[in-house]
């Protein structure tokens, strides 16, 4: 445990992280690359595959 301790550093906090609000269409993205993850994941046919 120690070694883990010395390569990651002292118990100070790191620097502090700023999350700034979502500019358009990175929303959508998000949610597509879900559902696209989540197929691939589950062999599931997209509807453009069944469609043709």
């Amino acid at each position: 445990m120690r070694t883990v301790q010395d390569v990651l550093g002292a118990d100070e906090p790191s620097a502090e992280v700023v999350l700034r609000d979502p500019r358009a269409g990175e929303l959508g993205w998000i949610v597509q690359r879900n559902g696209a993850l989540y197929a691939a994941e589950y062999r599931l046919a997209t509807h453009a595959a069944r469609a043709g």
